[in-house]
């Protein structure tokens, strides 16, 4: 079984329980979801949701399962200040619950969230050790974390980049930053999650793990390669003469 899951624009999902994709149980092969824009947490007025989650309920951008690439993907999500109060995920821009051995990888993308309150919110969850991740940014707006991973030790979190680059040997060209969103937080006709001039994201991805073409088609080698996340794009500050 392959499939690509790839150039969705998915805003404004309204219920106790959100999830932009979900792509679980590939066991043989490998798919790909790409250049997909996800922002979620918002109501179409572009109020946050009013739900009050329990302790197994959640926001998740993606959910990959087993044996995915994920790469060029933008999201953000905004986490309800209601969210959970012990355990659980109030938010999750990836999890990749690989235990199969069936390698994916986490190349790319770029995970915004903003959280308000509480503290057990995660841009990447459940990330096995043998599924590698790097060159992708991080922004965590309030109290949450990078990462949750399994290890041969147990399982452990990190709040910091640094804490989740040595503790899982991930992400070692990563970045934490804010990745310069045109519109994030809006009603959904002016949700926009291109890239805005100054973007760390500019030439900041790796060739080895990209695709073809970004979001909009434009071919990405044309286009100061190679951009992290589902926009590429010249993002680099000019100087006029």
């Amino acid at each position: 079984m392959h499939c690509n899951i790839s150039d969705n624009r998915l805003i404004s999902f309204y219920a106790a329980n959100v999830t932009g994709i979900g792509a679980g149980g590939e066991d043989i092969g490998l798919s790909t979801i790409d250049n997909n824009m996800i922002d979620l947490g918002l109501q179409a007025s572009g109020h946050p949701l009013e739900y009050d989650y329990s302790n197994t309920q959640g926001i998740c951008g993606i959910n990959g399962g087993k044996g995915f690439n994920i790469l060029h993907n933008s999201i953000y999500i905004h986490v309800p200040g209601n969210g959970p109060t012990a355990y659980g995920v109030g938010g999750a821009g990836i999890i990749e619950g690989d235990s199969s051995g069936t390698t994916g990888l986490i190349m790319n993308n770029i995970i915004s969230a903003y959280y308000p309150t509480r503290d057990l919110n995660f841009t990447l969850l459940e990330v096995a050790q043998h599924v590698p991740s790097d060159y992708n940014i991080f922004n965590v707006q309030g109290p949450g974390y990078i990462g949750w991973q399994y290890h041969p030790t147990g399982i452990f979190q990190d709040s910091t980049l640094a804490g989740w680059q040595d503790r899982s040997g991930d992400d070692k060209h990563s970045q934490f930053a804010d990745p310069l969103f045109n519109n994030t937080e809006a009603a959904a006709p002016y949700i926009d999650l291109h890239l805005q001039q100054g973007t760390p994201a500019e030439s900041a991805g790796t060739p080895a793990y990209t695709t073809l073409t970004d979001f909009d088609g434009k071919i990405r080698a044309q286009w100061t390669p190679v951009d992290i996340g589902a926009d590429a794009g010249n993002f680099k500050p000019t100087t006029p003469p």
